[in-house]
């Protein structure tokens, strides 16, 4: 048998007892010629059987590890349980009743120093007080200037309405104060020391206040403000008589100082 393979020739002499034998070498021959160059030196591959559910994961893999990935946030310090409780709250309203009795002392509306009792009560709202006062000054007495032996008593009956507001939140609190006043002044008098027939003469006017409020409580329920305010009043009636001229007239500018035990009734 002759065989010319990449320009090699060759021949090839075959020798069998039978011609079975003969024909199963040369079929042997044949075979081997017709198999490519090294191919009996490559290995079997194995049937892959459990191979593709492991590249299915292998791509899945893949394909997770080219999506874009982002970075892990920092950890703050401040969870969000924490950030809500350093969140401002809104104010909220606080309200309190009043009420309470007070203690007074005036000047320029009867004579010298008059002192005198009260009560008040109101509402506060955070900061601010509204209040309604009412106060009595008892007797006193009270001459004329040009002839001592005219002379009378003189008492006054004050209700008003105020409204504080404190500036400072500190221990004393402190702050601002306006009020408005009905007042009625009584006089009662002699003009001389002989005369038993006395005269008797009322007035009614009002005053506009303004002052300074300090504040000190002694506990939740109790404080204990303090206010001195000057008065203006919208007019100066005169206790007079004619021969002994002027025996008491309120002052263009009057001064009062208030102070109050303020119970929180609510």
């Amino acid at each position: 048998m002759s065989t010319n393979e990449e320009g090699r020739a060759g021949i090839r002499e075959f020798e069998a007892d039978t011609c079975k034998e003969l024909a199963s070498s040369t079929a042997l021959l044949i075979s081997l010629m017709l198999r490519p160059t090294g191919a009996a030196s490559v290995p079997s591959l194995p049937e892959v059987t459990a191979a593709k559910p492991k590249a299915a994961s292998v791509a899945q893999s893949t394909a997770h590890d080219r999506e874009p990935r982002t970075a892990p946030a920092a950890d703050s310090p401040w969870s969000d349980e924490d950030s809500r409780q350093t969140r401002p709250s809104p104010p909220t309203r606080v309200f309190h009743l009043l009420a309470g009795p007070a203690v007074a002392g005036s000047v320029g509306v009867l004579p010298g120093i008059s002192p005198g009792v009260g009560a008040l009560l109101g509402v506060r709202l955070n900061a601010t007080r509204l209040l309604l006062s009412a106060f009595f000054s008892p007797n006193k007495r009270g001459r004329a200037e040009a002839d001592s032996a005219a002379q009378g008593e003189f008492r006054l009956l004050s209700l008003g309405a105020s409204a504080c507001h404190e500036l400072g939140s500190g221990t004393p609190a402190w702050g601002l104060c306006a009020s408005s006043d009905w007042q009625r002044l009584t006089g009662e008098g002699i003009s001389q020391s002989d005369v038993l027939l006395s005269a008797r003469h009322t007035a009614d006017f009002f005053t506009l206040g303004g002052g300074a409020l300090v504040s000190i409580c002694v506990r939740k329920w109790l404080c204990l403000p303090m206010r001195l305010e000057a008065l203006l009043p919208t007019r100066r009636p005169a206790f007079t008589f004619a021969a002994a001229g002027v025996v008491q007239r309120p002052a263009t500018v009057s001064g009062r100082f208030v102070i109050f035990a303020e119970f929180s009734v609510l």
